[in-house]
């Protein structure tokens, strides 16, 4: 006889008789026989219990063994990519085989139980010396013939089997460049002639050369390759060529019309429905979580659109792609820290990467397009490379922008926005009701990627935050004029970026916030909150409109009226 925990270890070692496929004879249904997690399943799950990293970890190691033999067959059979390197797969899949199929199960355990307890270390922020000692205890409880690591170094070599390293980058603490490429060897920056090390008192301390400031780099290409590895997260992610009804609301990215210019522009890669399409997000937060601490990290998010709404957004498929160190965000230096990004996006656009896919059990080449990008205001200058303050504020209008400077408030008023309504609109002739003019202007026209790219080719901006240097806010085309761009975007080097009908996107959480905020401040007359103060009652009176909220003169006192939006008690 047997105990369960022997019984359970020959199954994961032995597996099960491959002949003995009958499942219905033990009383189970057929359909539960062949059920496969769906989407649903996965909405229905807590983030912290499904899917846990050891099952995916049990998916991509079991492929390998199980799938080796087939794709063997095929590459004998040239059934694959005519692109693909026989011999090189061949030994590929023959290194797999031998070094991680035969040992597969208990190897697995192994590695399943490191992968835990390291996202344990990460998610309760566990230092690297109580995380060997927990590593140390658990290694004691196990039985004496066990091979868990005893250090974090150990533990992080072997979670890198799973292909999940990272790059360091050596940049200038200064943002003015990155050491990559052609500046790989260099000891100085170009730019600014800083050190590329620290000399202060904690590179002393180590006794070796520490960098200034590293960029950390997660390679996008594997984690999209690790995608199909999974059978069913491989079946997912075809879900947006399926049939659907369409409702009129736009429900998911394939909804919208981004994705069928994609579609009609670029066939050839509509036609491999597996090829992945991409959102990229970006934002600073404080990653040491104190309000007094002026400290901003930036980390860039990659999103693939291919997932159903239920899974695309969640945190497991949102890939860190780009982690840019503070202590102050790279701002208009953004694009310094994009390059390795960019390049990658640009072959695999261009050439793709030989990707197996576990659910159909087939070798194809993977492509992916970035569609977009999500900012805040603030982010979207930066990236897109547009004035988002001041007088060119709106990225839509551009130099088209109708702003006044009041000069009380010290800031800049748009009041233009009735040219967007219809030309027979009412508003349009309600003078009293605004700024005392008819409006009979029309909307600006929206640029299209090339013409945008047309006007910002020959902008230079210098880069870097070197102290007492002092950039332009605006750009000057090849005319001298002052344009609503500062630089060319380091997006544009994608082949394809220009030819997009949407290349940003709004991500309206602070717009909400903010207008929100200073509306309820304002109805409610909150004390140094409200707009409608006094420096605004001025403007008015510069402005020459509202006369009944300007300012009044009573008994040697200023009085401000009330507007007849603004909620206070009633007097008595």
């Amino acid at each position: 006889m047997f105990t369960l925990g022997e019984i359970h270890e020959h199954l994961l070692i032995n597996g099960i008789d491959k002949s003995y496929t009958h499942w219905i004879f033990h009383g189970e249904s057929l359909a539960k026989s062949n059920e496969k997690p769906s989407s649903s399943t996965f909405d229905d799950q807590s983030d912290d219990e499904y899917p846990r990293m050891e099952e995916l970890v049990n998916d991509a190691f079991r492929n390998i063994g199980e799938h080796a033999d087939t794709l063997m067959d095929d590459l004998r059979n040239e059934n694959c990519h005519e692109d693909l390197d026989a011999e090189r797969y061949k030994a590929l899949f023959d290194d797999a085989r031998q070094s991680l199929y035969p040992s597969c199960p208990r190897e697995l355990i192994k590695l399943s139980v490191t992968v835990e307890l390291y996202s344990l270390k990460a998610r309760n922020g566990w230092s690297d010396n109580s995380f060997n000692d927990l590593l140390q205890l658990v290694k004691k409880l196990l039985p004496v013939e066990n091979t868990l690591p005893v250090s974090t170094y150990q533990a992080k070599k072997m979670i890198n089997s799973l292909g999940m390293t990272y790059e360091t980058i050596h940049a200038c603490p200064n943002d003015c460049i990155i050491y990559w490429k052609e500046y790989k060897d260099r000891q100085n920056c170009p730019t600014c002639h800083t050190s590329r090390w620290r000399s202060d008192y904690l590179a002393k301390k180590k006794g070796v050369r520490v960098p200034s400031k590293v960029l950390r780099y997660f390679p996008l290409a594997p984690r999209l390759q690790r995608l199909y590895s999974v059978p069913w997260i491989a079946e997912q992610m075809t879900w947006h060529s399926q049939p659907k009804e369409y409702s009129g609301v736009m429900r998911h990215p394939s909804d919208s019309s981004s994705w069928m210019v994609i579609n009609n522009k670029w066939p050839s890669f509509a036609e491999e429905f597996r090829n992945v399409r991409l959102g990229l997000a970006t934002d600073g937060f404080n990653p040491f979580g104190h309000l007094s601490s002026a400290y901003s990290c930036w980390p860039v998010i990659i999103v693939p659109y291919n997932l159903p709404p239920s899974m695309c957004m969640k945190r497991e498929f949102s890939m860190l792609t780009v982690l840019i160190p503070g202590p102050k965000g790279p701002s208009k230096d953004i694009d310094v820290y994009l390059q390795p990004l960019i390049d990658e996006l640009k072959n695999l656009w261009l050439n793709g990467v030989t990707t197996y896919d576990s659910h159909l059990k087939t070798i194809f080449n993977l492509k992916a397009i970035l569609m977009w990008g999500i900012h805040d205001f603030p982010a979207y200058g930066s990236l897109s490379g547009c004035v988002t303050h001041a007088q060119y504020a709106c990225p839509v209008c551009a130099e088209g922008t109708v702003a006044e400077r009041l000069k009380s408030g010290k800031k800049y008023s748009y009041q233009g926005h009735r040219r967007f309504l219809p030309i027979n609109h009412v508003f349009r002739t309600q003078k009293a009701a605004f700024n005392n003019k008819v409006e009979e202007g029309r909307p600006s026209h929206r640029l299209s990627g090339s013409e945008v790219e047309a006007k910002v080719i020959g902008i230079q901006m210098d880069i870097g935050k070197s102290k007492g240097k002092k950039r332009k806010s605006y750009g000057d085309d090849s005319t001298g004029n002052i344009t609503a761009w500062y630089k060319r975007s380091i997006l544009f080097d994608l082949p394809y970026w220009k030819e997009l009908p949407v290349r940003h996107n709004l991500d309206v959480m602070h717009v909400v916030k903010n207008v929100g905020d200073h509306l309820l401040s304002t109805i409610l007359e909150v004390k140094d909150k409200t707009k409608d103060d006094i420096s605004a009652c001025e403007d008015l009176k510069k402005m020459n409109i509202m006369k009944d909220l300007w300012l009044k003169e009573a008994d040697g006192k200023t009085i401000k009226p009330k507007a007849p939006f603004t909620l206070s008690c009633k007097e008595k």
